[in-house]
């Protein structure tokens, strides 16, 4: 999925680009709500770039999955500190997905 960040971190969910995710909001400093277009068994695995053009110590983390209602939350953070990224950032993240019950 690719986002743009606007003013008070707000996420802009860039559609083209973001194949099955329905929605993103920003809940609180640093939090965003990812919601996925369908419901899914498993999370595998989730990889995040940031972009900017200025140095940015941003990092991703994931802090909860709920398949059942189809939402994986993410903290954006610097120092370990929940932190909007910079107005004109685009976050890139990549889900890996699984229908199968077989670990």
């Amino acid at each position: 999925m690719n986002v743009t960040v606007g003013a008070a971190g707000a996420p802009t969910l860039v559609a083209a680009n973001s194949k099955g995710i329905a929605s993103i909001t920003r809940t609180s400093a640093g939090l965003y709500v990812i919601t996925l277009q369908d419901q899914y068994m498993k999370l595998l695995a989730v990889n995040a770039m940031m972009l900017k053009v200025t140095a940015e110590d941003i990092t991703v983390q994931v802090s909860e999955i709920n398949l059942t209602a189809k939402t994986v939350t993410i903290f954006t953070k610097a120092a370990a500190v929940a932190t909007d990224p910079t107005s004109g950032s685009q976050m890139y993240l990549e889900f890996t997905m699984s229908n199968s019950s077989i670990d």
